[in-house]
């Protein structure tokens, strides 16, 4: 039997009470806007502006932000900010961002540019793009915690396999072993 004091009994009057209560709170919030005022367009304002007014914004614009050209794509913004890159970290930070377009940015790149990115690059990335460049990979990329690869595999490739850069020596020689195997 439950004692008639207990508070964790949930009393019919208070749900009627609680239910008042929020039904007053509501209305109240509820009264304090005409509903008509969100049906209603707002005002147009009639600004008129020049053409050489807008020719001055614009020229304005160009000379603080430099050129108008805007890189198009995800490729172009991407080997801009490799071209720009003065370090590994820079590099990184693109890379991770703009990872579909890779690729297609490193194509926009020179070859001195390349050069210059591929310097920057640690050892264990450039390990993994020989081996994607000889077949034995499809793709990868690194962890944003760095130093950590998730690497697809052609004999896998919807498979990504986690790979660190303290066993990446044994794991690429097991993965060539497991591929000649498999070509005889």
């Amino acid at each position: 039997m439950i004692p008639a004091n207990d508070e964790s009994v949930v009393n019919p009057t208070n749900l009627e009470v609680m239910q008042r209560e929020l039904e007053t709170l509501w209305q109240r919030d509820t009264e304090e806007y005409d509903c008509e005022e969100y049906l209603q367009e707002p005002e147009e304002s009639n600004i008129d502006f020049e053409e050489d007014e807008i020719e001055a914004v614009e020229s304005t614009l160009v000379g603080m932000f430099g050129t108008n050209e805007v890189p198009a794509t995800d490729a172009e913004v991407l080997a801009d900010i490799l071209r720009k890159a003065s370090d590994y970290s820079s590099v990184r930070r693109g890379l991770w961002q703009y990872q579909q377009a890779k690729e297609e940015a490193w194509n926009l790149l020179s070859d001195s540019e390349r050069k210059s990115v591929w310097q920057m690059l640690p050892e264990a990335i450039k390990k993994l793009s020989n081996a994607k460049r000889e077949g034995l990979i499809v793709n990868f990329y690194e962890m944003e915690s760095g130093g950590v690869y998730k690497v697809f595999t052609t004999d896998y490739p919807l498979i990504e396999e986690t790979v660190s850069n303290s066993r990446l020596d044994r794991w690429l020689a097991d993965l060539k072993v497991r591929q000649n195997s498999d070509c005889n």
